[in-house]
């Protein structure tokens, strides 16, 4: 599922209703290196914690490095939990 500012919250009902009992990831859909470390990317989380963090950053000034803009588009995808192989 994607989720632009345009649309910001408003994605489809149908797509919605098939998340609402998954556990998800999302992240910034834009070229961003290092995302997990500057904590732009949620994992294993409900529905509703994605729409609030997507709320708190959709279309506000992010500064990354030396660059600034604003975070207009995200993935969210379902939680594929993974072991660790050492």
């Amino acid at each position: 599922m994607n989720v632009r500012s345009e649309n910001s919250q408003d994605s489809s009902k149908e797509r919605e209703d098939k998340a609402i009992d998954k556990r998800l990831v999302v992240k910034p859909d834009q070229l961003i290196k290092r995302r997990g470390k500057l904590g732009l990317i949620k994992v294993n989380v409900d529905l509703n914690s994605v729409k609030e963090w997507i709320s708190a950053r959709i279309g506000k000034n992010q500064q990354i490095g030396k660059a600034s803009g604003k975070l207009r588009k995200f993935i969210v995808e379902p939680f594929i939990p993974h072991n660790d192989v050492s």
